[in-house]
């Protein structure tokens, strides 16, 4: 979809593997995910914050020869499903 990403993740309860560890609730879970959200929120708004406006990675183009299919062969309907995505590229 030439879209640039990352993976973050962040653990939820210690005791999984750990056997001197007490066992956590449900709760404390919850808690640690709702802490886990809002620090992967904060990290989304940093990051957006300092990315570029433009760009010439070669990412961004990644699809360009993805679609081999005649593009007159392309049901309208298919073409507006994919617009989003890919629209620059199934134009005639």
């Amino acid at each position: 979809a030439e879209i640039r990403y990352c993976t973050v993740a962040m653990v939820t309860d210690y005791d999984c593997w750990h056997e001197e560890e007490e066992d956590v609730t449900i709760e404390q879970i919850l808690g640690v995910m709702h802490a886990n959200a809002a620090t992967a929120n904060g990290i989304v708004k940093k990051v957006a914050a300092i990315l570029p406006s433009t760009s010439s990675c070669e990412c961004l183009s990644a699809a360009q020869y993805a679609i081999v299919t005649d593009k007159a062969l392309i049901p309208a309907e298919t073409k507006e499903k994919l617009k989003v995505l890919y629209g620059k590229y199934l134009e005639e």
